[in-house]
């Protein structure tokens, strides 16, 4: 709890550049990031006048995510999970969706928090929720779950840069929502431009044009 807390005073402050990662070379990647946002905004400022006006910004109501009923619906917890994080309240957010995720089967609940994880820059972990929840779909013989698993599965190692790995995964998530009754043609949009992406990304620009 006292880590949380600390965590979340950070958040609110901003005194400080905190964000969580899960292996040096993440922490390198997210550096190097920072280093870039920098340099970028320290030329854009220079020779702007401050504007010292109030920023106001949004409070969310102080949530307590250990005092959560367990039978409270899964629904409402992921919901909350998503405004805590669209309010930059990234701590509680993360401690909503790990509740909505220890011991359930929900490919959904386990893809969303995959999700914000890897918004976050926490691509491993990431990693690991999207195969969980690929591991969740085939033993439930879900299709159109597993399909959205690889679909992100995917996005992360083109993220990662790991090109070679991405594209498989990326085309076996195309194929199974192809092949679905009826197709799912969001799924389809999804995978189409991550590969276009990714071919972009190698150079491979006439074939991404293509796609």
């Amino acid at each position: 709890q006292k880590v949380l807390d600390f965590k979340r005073t950070i958040e609110q402050n901003k005194t400080f550049l905190f964000q969580t990662f899960d292996s040096i070379d993440e922490f390198k990647r997210i550096l190097r990031r920072h280093l870039a946002r920098w340099v970028r905004d320290d030329k854009l400022e220079r020779g702007k006048v401050v504007d010292n006006t109030l920023d106001l910004t949004v409070q969310h109501e102080k949530s307590d995510i250990n005092a959560i009923n367990d039978e409270r619906d899964l629904n409402e917890l992921l919901v909350m999970a998503k405004e805590l994080a669209s309010l930059g309240q990234y701590t509680d957010a993360e401690a909503a969706y790990s509740k909505a995720v220890v011991g359930a089967t929900s490919v959904e609940a386990v893809i969303k928090y995959g999700r914000f994880l890897r918004r976050r820059g926490r691509l491993e972990h990431a990693s690991a929720m999207f195969s969980r929840a690929r591991e969740l779909a085939l033993v439930t013989e879900d299709k159109k779950s597993e399909a959205w698993a690889l679909a992100n599965l995917g996005v992360v190692e083109r993220n990662r840069r790991r090109y070679a790995d991405a594209e498989p995964v990326l085309k076996e998530a195309y194929e199974i929502g192809r092949n679905l009754s009826p197709p799912d043609r969001g799924l389809l949009a999804y995978v189409l431009g991550n590969l276009a992406q990714l071919n972009a990304a190698n150079g491979n620009l006439e074939e991404a044009e293509n796609i």
